[in-house]
């Protein structure tokens, strides 16, 4: 599925090294060059990676016109198992033994002959999946945006993102880093000359006798600053319920923001569990409030933005702020060219307000106000609904 059409997933990800000016011919051949079925199995367990031009998992042809819109590749990174079915292999090795019995006479086989059998399967099952008869393809969308240096990439399987990485450094010669809310926190702690109160952040405590901890889903080894994303969901849910569901942004836009469909929570100490709410506004539910009086925080939540009058619908996991199943506003009827510079115009402003939203929580969240703004989320959660 390319990102020029359709609901939309993606993760982001900081592209190192020096600006490109423009995209040609040479970066389309570079995805080329790579593609799926001309780099060969790059791991020892038989997967093969590789990229396709984006349009379907089958889709080879590269081409100028299709794989440069608008300040952007788009293409795909396609990766190919060959899973070998453990039954199969217990029936092939059977139907072997018994044939190797039939012709040595005897009526119970030795270790020798179940080796012998062995053998025999795994010879015929290897040579069935060099047919591509056990292959297993599945792709994942790309997005480069030289404008903005980021990639975007549709999926958040940890594998899948570390092939991507390793495939697009050997293509490109760079380095991605994986912008989460931690990374995007540091980059509106930079502009705030703040960094060094964002180093010094620890996680807030929102309910018991307001002494912080721990999250168990973040390691403390890596020195992050994504539980503010889980802070930011929480503050966003009172803000709309009690401040008003119109934010200021720092472009001195607004944005209107509703939490719709879901909501997932989770006790940052492992302890009381997990919880996941289905419903047209999660939020007003009162087993939502009453799991986070419980000492749960948000890690995933169901949004609707509306900024300059379009409006994206999506859900945002907390930590990584990854997007998935985000629906991006209907185009007005124009050429399938117009309609594809459009799209790419949509993703960047749905990532530029999903920032500009965050970026106010953070510069918030550094400021003397967020005392207050504790305060109240405590009061707000001490009442009863």
């Amino acid at each position: 599925m390319s990102y020029l059409f359709g609901r939309i997933a993606f993760e982001r990800f900081d592209v190192s090294g020096r600006d490109l000016k423009i995209l040609d011919e040479s970066h389309v051949a570079k995805i080329d060059e790579h593609a799926i079925g001309k780099t060969g199995a790059l791991t020892a367990d038989g997967v093969e990676v590789g990229f396709t031009a984006g349009r379907h998992i089958l889709d080879l042809d590269f081409n100028l016109a299709k794989n440069i819109v608008n300040d952007s590749l788009t293409f795909g990174m396609r990766v190919d198992t060959n899973k070998l079915p453990a039954d199969l292999m217990r029936a092939y090795a059977e139907m072997e033994l018994v044939a190797i019995l039939a012709e040595s006479g005897q009526e119970y086989p030795n270790k020798k002959m179940k080796q012998q059998a062995k053998e025999a399967a795994e010879e015929r099952l290897n040579d069935e999946a060099k047919s591509g008869r056990f292959r297993r393809m599945k792709q994942f969308p790309v997005l480069w945006d030289i404008r903005n240096k980021v990639v975007y990439f549709g999926g958040s399987n940890q594998n899948a993102m570390e092939r991507f990485a390793s495939l697009f450094k050997e293509a490109f010669g760079r380095t991605l880093t994986r912008r989460t809310s931690g990374l995007i926190a540091h980059d509106v702690a930079t502009r705030l000359e703040k960094t060094r109160s964002l180093e010094d952040l620890s996680p807030t405590a929102f309910t018991g006798p307001g002494k912080t901890m721990p999250f168990a889903w973040i390691s403390e080894a890596m020195g992050t600053r994504d539980f503010i994303g889980n802070e930011f969901l929480l503050w966003l849910w009172w803000h709309v319920e009690n401040e008003g569901d119109t934010l200021s942004l720092e472009d001195d836009s607004t944005v209107t923001c509703m939490m719709a469909r879901t909501l997932a929570l989770e006790c940052p100490l492992a302890e009381t569990g997990k919880e996941t709410i289905t419903s047209d506004a999660p939020v007003q539910l009162p087993e939502a409030k009453r799991a986070v009086q419980a000492g749960k925080l948000p890690r995933k939540a169901g949004l609707t933005l509306v900024r300059h009058d379009q409006q994206y619908d999506l859900t945002l996991q907390a930590e990584t702020f990854t997007v998935t199943g985000a629906s991006l506003p209907k185009l007005d009827k124009m050429s399938p060219a117009d309609a594809n510079v459009e799209r790419v115009d949509q993703i960047r402003e749905l990532a530029e307000t999903l920032e500009l939203l965050f970026g106010a929580f953070v510069a918030r969240r550094l400021s003397n106000a967020w005392r207050e703004d504790v305060k109240s989320i405590r009061e707000w959660l001490d009442k009863e609904d």
